[in-house]
């Protein structure tokens, strides 16, 4: 062993290292690792808003269940008191019938009868009342965390998959009229991204057209404000969410809506 050491014979020639490359695979890594943890703390946040969602559906249909009980103990416990209340008005309508006709005591009954049910069909009501602005208020918290869902989807998305920029100009082009000067407004970590498909985007557009690309923080990744000399369309991420929001509150609308004319429909 020692013979083999003192026979190699050691290269003392310097060893360069390119510091650049080497910087740049450090901050390529640490960017990877943050993007990584990022995915990873939306991932918990999105699981916690469908547990949340669970809970919020699962309340919904225990506190209707508890309703339909209450209801039923109701009517079995009125119903009962009604009986023997009829009871009494017909043991009370014989004895009376003697003094004041048998006709005027069927009336009181019947006008007694008649008041009872009124209460038991207004105890019904409201309870089912309640039991329906329980599900609306649930349904509503239902969307609510659907948006928020989304909203982390789609930031996932944007941070995976840089080329969303892209499809956002690209669709935003084919929405314009005046295409002579064309300002497109878009974060700057989408500026890089964009430009390396730039000319894909630009050759739906005529040759003499005169686009500008212009920085804008305000506007979150992903998504950009095209300005032209009739106007703006606005294709950031805030509107895309707010226009899915509204599509998620009418579909609920119609469905109340439907909901609503079913009664109706069955008392014909």
């Amino acid at each position: 062993m020692s013979s083999i050491v003192r026979n190699f014979n050691f290269d003392n020639r310097p060893i360069i290292i390119d510091s650049s490359k080497s910087l740049e695979k450090i901050e390529t890594s640490n960017v990877l690792v943050k993007l990584q943890q990022d995915i990873d703390r939306m991932n918990e946040e999105i699981k916690s808003l469908h547990a949340q969602a669970d809970v919020i559906l699962k309340n919904a249909r225990t506190n209707e269940t508890n309703i339909k009980q209450s209801v039923d103990l109701y009517k079995k416990n009125e119903l009962e008191k009604t009986r023997k209340i009829c009871e009494e008005i017909k043991e009370d309508t014989r004895r009376e019938a003697f003094d004041k006709g048998f006709a005027e005591g069927k009336a009181e009954a019947v006008e007694r009868a008649k008041s009872i049910i009124e209460a038991i069909e207004q105890v019904l009501k409201e309870a089912l009342h309640e039991k329906d602005e329980i599900i609306r208020k649930a349904e509503q918290q239902i969307v609510e965390l659907a948006m928020a869902i989304s909203k982390k989807i789609t930031r996932c998305e944007v941070l995976l998959n840089r080329d969303v920029i892209y499809y956002s100009v690209n669709e935003a082009i084919a929405k314009i009229v005046d295409r002579d000067t064309i300002n497109i407004y878009m974060n700057l970590k989408d500026i890089s991204t964009f430009a390396k498909r730039k000319e894909d985007v630009l050759k739906s557009l005529p040759v003499d057209s005169k686009v500008k690309i212009i920085e804008d923080n305000n506007i979150l990744p992903g998504g950009c404000i095209i300005s032209t000399n009739m106007g703006n369309i606005d294709a950031t991420i805030s509107s895309q969410m707010l226009e899915v929001e509204k599509m998620l509150e009418e579909a609920l609308r119609q469905e109340e809506e439907e909901e609503g004319e079913e009664p109706a429909r069955q008392s014909y």
